[in-house]
Order: structure tokens, then C-alpha cells, then sequence
């Protein structure tokens, strides 16, 4: 093949007349290919690795093409309010809580770096989507019963994706995108049918009722039935969805797919669980065994009712000849609650913030269709809650129209899945965790960028950082209380910035622990900063879009209550029209803009030069271990965290800054350093 080339490359033909150009060109490709096909034979056949990631991707497929004649079955169970600290196969007190649910992730494959959004409304809007919710206005609150305002009209869900492809599509659980028109409930979006809870949670999960009103909602679009369903007052709603969804699976029809969606109202605020059961049952007392705290002894107790309940549903499906070809998922919906029992721990935080117990949660996904290597390991790429649209469609050969698909915000994650690769950043190198430019106490836009609520992951040099800015100083909650140690009820907001690859559990802000902004222990804090703000500002500045949030004072509000409570017997109802417009008042065009080098600056200038308390500084000999497997040092009552793992190599040096833009490190920002550092000096000379 070379020969050729060099013999071409003084073929005085080739020079001058194109016909003969061609002549020579044609059998030069052919070369070509057979060359690049050769490589490629002997590649696979002596590269065990090639071949071994070939055996399983062919595997995979051909048992998904040949177990049924239709598309894989796609079960989603979303956990809501679910903790890293409250699956069985990774707690350290829920032990036998979650048995089917460890069982089916033993026999999986597990996400240990699954992140979602940080509350419930704007989780399951990244879900149906495939998109961030600063990408469709979701990003700020949760819906609420009276709230005139959701998802808006246009956007594609995962139901209609599938409902198009002639998958019959049902939701059972709660809904929480909208429902104050009847064009935006889940029947107009996608699904065939609904039984469960528009928004929300229930105050109590057996009279089902919503903050002060009745839901419990069952439409169906073949029945042509739209109504609440009023004959199972009483009835423990987690009982309730368990046997809709065996029911649905018992009916559905052999000659097609089902996806099947069941977003769980357990284990959402405020818990129950049945009276009988919890004072007479032997498996109450078994289940919340070693639990001390008496709201988590709740919280067990309504997650092993769940957990059994997906049993029943699993279980109709081998009945029913679905489960073999079938995909099925768990994942929570944000972090656990700890005020209602649930846990992040070792995690910081929890559900409503950014910290990683506020976000990176419990996932899995379990199928017979994978192959034999597959099925007991675990993934460790970073994989978000808007990739499972994307992922999913890959998983059942779903295609779409490029004006849908070219919008998802998502990756298809299915290759990186169905590989053995360990590189963490294969496919996503970076997840951002939220914008909101919305004040959360007065309820209007902020005026300043550095007000803005905002997050983000991302990968630098093989490093993952996370960036937080104005966020709730948020501490660690122990699973043996419901309450955090340290002082946590300051509500002081902060920035910080965390290296997640070697400090998991966020114990280091770098904003704090850094004497010379410049350098310090191998972190070039200034490259840092300057490649995640640009990184945010980017986002900020041509992804975001207003918000379709509505505040719950306004008269509509007082409108929907008079509606529901007078016409419909306090039955949560759609009562208006549709309506695309969003509250000028929360325009995104009323936001500030975003400027990479104004938001480092100011980052860095408003970083608090006292050290927070080092949870490594205590003495491994004096620590005690709990009985819930919590490190406790016995001096200060406070949590021990071993030392972690080495830390990474130092980030390489930024690369040269050409003319054009060494203004990203201005004379503003030099001031500023030498400053800091002046002041610096100045406290450690009086500390002295």
C-alpha cells in the first residue's frame, strides 16, 4: 500500500492530467480499504481486549434480537426521596430494608456516579425530557396543588417517544409536571393511563390526602375515564400502585411493548406506614432492626413496603413472560430528607441542595439481556438523570426525528453500559447541578451574578471538581438522628469548591484551604476557577431560558383553591385554560449576565480566609466505631473520616494564553491575590 503512495507521489501522471489521476486513485483506494480491513481482522482476532468488549456488545445484541419478536419491555421504579444512605446494599443501618432491591442490583449493574437534580419537580422534568431544566424553565420550585404553571406543551416526554414507537405506555405514582390544565396531564403527554398523585406528596399515605386537599387521580385514554378515585380511602397508597402495576403487567398484550413508569410517592414526607403493621408485625420489628431513631424507624418501614411491592411487580412479570425481555431501572428522584428519616451519610447534605448528598444518589439497572460479564458489576462513569431518555432509546433501537434529539441535553450512555471501560469520563466529563436566578426567600430575580444559585461538576486534567456557588452552608447528617452535628442552622450561604475525586465527602472547601490562590499542594486554583465559571457562563448565558415558575399567592392560586374546594369537593382538578406565556416577572432577560472573569474575581474576593474544622486532624487510635458504622471521634462527638486515597497527580499547568485572552487573569484579579495573601499573612502573624 505505501508503495503505491510513494510511487504516486512522482507520478508525473498524477501531476498533470486528472483522468489519469483517477485511474491511479481507484485501485489506491480499493488498497486502502482491504489494507484498513486486514488491520482490523487481525486487531480483533489477537487484541483479547478488543475482543473480549466485542463478545459482550454481540451478545447483548443478539440476545435482545432473539429472546422476543418485540422491543425490550423498559420498567422504571423512581424512588422518591431515596438517600445514599438508604438502599440495603450500600447503608450502613438500613440493612434490610431494600432486600428485592439489593437482590436485582446484585444481578445489574450499579451507578456509583449517578447524579440528579436537586428536588422533585425539577428531577422528573431532566427525566421525561432528556433535557436540563434550565433548559425548559424547570429549574426553580416544585409544583404544588394550586400552581398554574408546568411543563410546558412542546416538550417531547419519554412517554411520547415511546408511545410512538406503539409501546403501551402507563404511569402509576406521582406526576409533579403540571396538571392545572388538562392538556398537561400525563394522559395528553404520552402515557395511556394514570393512576396516582398529580403533584407533590401525600400527608398521609392512606386518606391520600395533598396538602389539604383529596388526590388520588385514575384517567385512562381507552376508558375514556378521567376522575379521582374515590373507593380506596384507607387503603396505603404504596399498596395501592403495587397492584396497579401487577395489574397492568397481568394485562397487557403479548404482541407489544410495555413501559411501565412508576414513580413511588414512598419515600416522600410525611411517612407512614400501616397501623397493624407497624404494632403487630414481627417483620416491622425484623426490618427497622439496630434503628434507633424513631422518624428513620418510619422511613424503614414504608421502604421495605415499597421494596416488596416492586417484588409483586418483578414477580408478575416472570409470570407473565415479560421479564426476560424486559429493562428494568431504580433510581431516586433527589437525596434523602433527613427531617423524615431519610440519610445521606458519609455524604454531605441532603435532598434541596447541591452537596453530594443533596444529588448523587442510588441508581441501578437490571436485565437478562445483558451479557454474563455484565450482570453483578458496577459502573463508575458519571451518568445523569437526563441520559436515561437517550440511553433508552438506544437500549430499544428507538429513533427519533433530529428536532427532537437534537435538543436532549443527555448522553447515550448504552455503549459505555454494555462496555467493561473503567475511564470514569468516557462519555460525560461533567454534570452541572443547577442555575437559579430566582431568589428562594423574596422570590424574585436576583440582582447581582454572584447571587445566583449554581453548581457545577467538571472534569479537569482527569480531575472531578465541583463548584458551588451561593449555596446553604449545609453539614453532615448521622443515620442514628435526624439531626446534623455542627451548627446548621445559619442558613449562611457560601461558596466552595471541592476536588470530588479525592475528597468524596466534601470536607475541604479549596476556597478556604488555600493560603496562595495561586498554587497550594499541587491546585492551580486560578486555572480551576477560570475553566468552570467559563464553563457556567456558557450555560448561563445560551442555554438558560425563563422559568415557568408561578408563585402560589397570586390569584389564580386563590382561584384553583375556590375551584377545588367548592365545585369539585376538595379533588385536586385542572381548572384553566393553557397557557404558554411565562410570568414576566421571572423573565430570563431580567437575569444578570454572566461573565467568566467578573465571577472568578468576585468568587475569590468573597472567599472566608477561616479555616473550617479538619475532620482528619483526630487521632485514628482514639476513634470509636458506632453500631450503625459511623466513625465517631469520642472527644467531639463529631464524625471521623479516614485519610482518602493519594491524592491525584497536580493539574497540568494552563496552557499559554495568547494576546487576545490574557485579560481571564486581568490586573484586577493579580490585586486582588496580593491582597488576600497580605491579609492572609496578617491573620497567621496574629494567630502567632
Amino acid at each position: 500500500f505505501w508503495v503505491v503512495v510513494l510511487k504516486m507521489a512522482h507520478h508525473p501522471e498524477y501531476d498533470h492530467d486528472k483522468r489519469s489521476s483517477k485511474r491511479i486513485l481507484t485501485p489506491l483506494l480499493a488498497s486502502a480499504g482491504l489494507a484498513a480491513a486486514l488491520v482490523a481482522f487481525v486487531t480483533v482476532h489477537t487484541n483479547p481486549e478488543v475482543q473480549s468488549e466485542l463478545n459482550v456488545v454481540t451478545d447483548t445484541v443478539s440476545r435482545k434480537t432473539t429472546t422476543s419478536s418485540v422491543s425490550p419491555h423498559v420498567v422504571f421504579f423512581l424512588v422518591d426521596d431515596m438517600g445514599s444512605n438508604d438502599v440495603g446494599y450500600q447503608s450502613t443501618d438500613l440493612t434490610k430494608s431494600t432486600p428485592f432491591m439489593d437482590e436485582l442490583a446484585a444481578d445489574g449493574i450499579k451507578l456509583t456516579n449517578y447524579y440528579t437534580e436537586y428536588d422533585c419537580t425539577p428531577s422528573r422534568a431532566a427525566l421525561m425530557t432528556g433535557r436540563l431544566p434550565i433548559s425548559i424553565g424547570m429549574q426553580h420550585e416544585c409544583i404544588t396543588p394550586t400552581a398554574e404553571w408546568g411543563l410546558r406543551k412542546s416538550e417531547t416526554t419519554m412517554a411520547d417517544v415511546f408511545k410512538n414507537e406503539g409501546y403501551k405506555t402507563h404511569i402509576i405514582g406521582k406526576w409533579d409536571l403540571g396538571h392545572y390544565a388538562k392538556i398537561l396531564w400525563p394522559t395528553e403527554r404520552g402515557f395511556d393511563s394514570f393512576f396516582g398523585l398529580t403533584c407533590y406528596g401525600y400527608t398521609d399515605y392512606s386518606t391520600h390526602s395533598n396538602k389539604g386537599f383529596w388526590d388520588l387521580q385514575d384517567w385512562s385514554n381507552e376508558k375514556g375515564q378521567y376522575n379521582p378515585d374515590k373507593g380506596h380511602y384507607g387503603v396505603y397508597s404504596t399498596h395501592l400502585f403495587g397492584d396497579r402495576a401487577v395489574s397492568i403487567v397481568q394485562n397487557h398484550p403479548k404482541d407489544s411493548s410495555l413501559f411501565l413508569y412508576v414513580p413511588w410517592n414512598a419515600v416522600h414526607n410525611d411517612l407512614s406506614v400501616p397501623t397493624d403493621w407497624q404494632d403487630n408485625s414481627a417483620e416491622y420489628t425484623k426490618v427497622t432492626v439496630g434503628v434507633t431513631d424513631a422518624t428513620r424507624k418510619v422511613f424503614s418501614g414504608a421502604l421495605y413496603l415499597m421494596d416488596q411491592e416492586m417484588k409483586k411487580v418483578v414477580g408478575e412479570m416472570k409470570t407473565s413472560k415479560l421479564y426476560e425481555n424486559s429493562i428494568i431501572i431504580m433510581a431516586s428522584d433527589n437525596g434523602g430528607s433527613p427531617i423524615d428519616g431519610g440519610n445521606c451519610w458519609p455524604m454531605r447534605g441532603a435532598k434541596k441542595t447541591m452537596f453530594e448528598g443533596g444529588q448523587h444518589v442510588p441508581a441501578f439497572i437490571h436485565s437478562t439481556l445483558f451479557a454474563k460479564e455484565l450482570r453483578g458489576t458496577s459502573h463508575s462513569g458519571l451518568f445523569h438523570v437526563t441520559d436515561w431518555l437517550p440511553t433508552l432509546m438506544a437500549a430499544t433501537d428507538i429513533t427519533t426525528d433530529s428536532d427532537i434529539s437534537d435538543k436532549f441535553d443527555g448522553y447515550n450512555m448504552w455503549d459505555s453500559l454494555m462496555s467493561s471501560s473503567t475511564d470514569e469520563t468516557a462519555v460525560r466529563d461533567e454534570v452541572l447541578l443547577n442555575i437559579d436566578y430566582i431568589d428562594q426567600d423574596s422570590d424574585t430575580v436576583v440582582e447581582t451574578i454572584e447571587q445566583v444559585w449554581m453548581g457545577l461538576l467538571l472534569t479537569i486534567d482527569s480531575v472531578k471538581y465541583k463548584l458551588l456557588i451561593n449555596q446553604i452552608d449545609y453539614t453532615y447528617y448521622l443515620p442514628i438522628s435526624n439531626n446534623p452535628y455542627g451548627d446548621n442552622a445559619s442558613a449562611k450561604k457560601s461558596n466552595y469548591l471541592f476536588d470530588i475525586t479525592n475528597d468524596a465527602k466534601e470536607t475541604t472547601n479549596l476556597l478556604e484551604h488555600t493560603e496562595d490562590h495561586m498554587v497550594k499542594d499541587g491546585y492551580d486554583i486560578i486555572h480551576i476557577m477560570n475553566e468552570m465559571t467559563e464553563r457556567l457562563c456558557h450555560l448561563y448565558n445560551h442555554k438558560m431560558t425563563s422559568v415557568r415558575y408561578t408563585n402560589d399567592d397570586t390569584d389564580s392560586s386563590s382561584n384553583a383553591k375556590e375551584i377545588i374546594q367548592d365545585m369539585h369537593n376538595n379533588w385536586i382538578t385542572f381548572w384553566a385554560q393553557y397557557n404558554d406565556d411565562v410570568d414576566m416577572s421571572f423573565d430570563v432577560s431580567k437575569a444578570p449576565k454572566c461573565s467568566s472573569k467578573e465571577l472568578t474575581e468576585l468568587i475569590l474576593q468573597g472567599s472566608q480566609t477561616a479555616l473550617e474544622d479538619d475532620f482528619q486532624d483526630v487521632s485514628a487510635e482514639t476513634v470509636q466505631k458506632s453500631t450503625h458504622g459511623v466513625d465517631i471521634d469520642p472527644n467531639t462527638g463529631k464524625p471521623y473520616f479516614a485519610p482518602e486515597a493519594a491524592p491525584a497527580p497536580a493539574p497540568k499547568a494552563p496552557t499559554p494564553k495568547t494576546e487576545s485572552d490574557s485579560d481571564s487573569e486581568s490586573t484586577t484579579t493579580n490585586t486582588l491575590l496580593r491582597n488576600k495573601r497580605a491579609k492572609l499573612a496578617r491573620i497567621r502573624t496574629k494567630s502567632d
